[in-house]
């Protein structure tokens, strides 16, 4: 999987344990398969879903 993230900050926990916390812009590559629980931080900035 892949996430492209332009703006913000994200945090990802992955099914195989995995945090992740990440500020934009970047791209983040995540394994097939898994099921992963992700929280949006507030910013003031517009976020953009590509």
């Amino acid at each position: 999987m892949l996430i492209k993230l332009t703006t913000g900050k994200i945090s990802i926990t992955t099914s195989s344990g995995e945090y992740i916390t990440a500020s934009g812009p970047m791209l983040i590559f995540l394994a097939k398969d898994q099921t992963i629980h992700i929280t949006m931080e507030e910013t003031h900035e517009q976020l953009n879903y590509n």
